[in-house]
């Protein structure tokens, strides 16, 4: 079994692992291991893989509405940004209303001005 996000990667990359297998370590790493750098990493390898589905988008909303770490919250934020603007609604509000992080509260107000519905005004 791979234990990084990098070796995850390899793995999938040479084939020896499918994404959807992938995807489940990945999301096993973020929210199971207590070391940021390894669950920041895992998610920009979620980037790489393209892993687009309903379960990603939900571990991303909770990264953004409630991880302690400014750095994940602003990475989930921008996944959401650049693969799911189309159910970023709900998740930015309420995140608008509650972030403390400078760059992540740029990027949520980007996220909602990319939404640029009425509702997101």
């Amino acid at each position: 079994m791979a234990s990084s996000p990098r070796k995850i990667y390899e793995e999938f990359l040479d084939r020896s692992l499918d994404k959807n297998s992938a995807v489940i370590l990945l999301i096993s790493l973020i929210e199971n291991v207590e070391d940021n750098e390894i669950r920041f990493d895992s998610i920009k390898i979620l980037k790489k893989i393209e892993a687009l589905d309903d379960r990603v988008f939900k571990l991303l909303e909770n990264l953004l509405v409630s991880d302690s770490n400014e750095k994940i919250r602003n990475e989930a934020c921008l996944y959401i940004q650049n693969h799911f603007l189309y159910k970023a609604s709900a998740p930015m509000k309420w995140a608008i209303q509650h972030e403390t992080d400078y760059n992540c509260t740029i990027n949520i107000i980007k996220t909602l001005s990319m939404i640029n519905d009425a509702e997101s005004k």
